[in-house]
C-alpha cells in the first residue's frame, strides 16, 4: 500500500509530528513496510476451531511440582 502526499500529511497531523520535507519519502517508505506486514498478518488463518497455542513445540514444562514445604522456625533465623 503506497501514501500519497494528503494521506501521510494527516496521519502526521494525528500523531501531532512535523515532517520535514527532506523526511517524508523515507516516512512513507517505512510506513509502507509496517502496512504490508500488518496485510500480511490480516490473512493468516484464524479458525476458530483451531485450538490456540500456548508454545509453537509440544513440550512439557521442566519446572518441579509447586508443594508445600516447612519454612524454618523464628528461631532460627535469628
Amino acid at each position: 500500500m503506497t501514501l500519497d502526499d494528503d494521506e501521510l500529511a494527516h496521519l502526521a497531523r494525528l500523531a501531532r509530528l512535523s515532517l520535514p520535507d527532506d523526511r517524508r519519502d523515507a516516512l512513507r517508505d517505512d510506513l509502507a513496510t509496517v502496512l504490508a506486514a500488518f496485510q500480511e498478518v490480516r490473512t493468516a488463518d484464524d479458525d476458530p476451531e483451531r485450538a490456540p497455542l500456548l508454545r509453537p513445540l509440544d513440550v512439557e514444562d521442566g519446572l518441579r511440582s509447586d508443594a508445600v514445604r516447612p519454612g524454618l522456625r523464628h528461631d532460627q533465623v535469628t
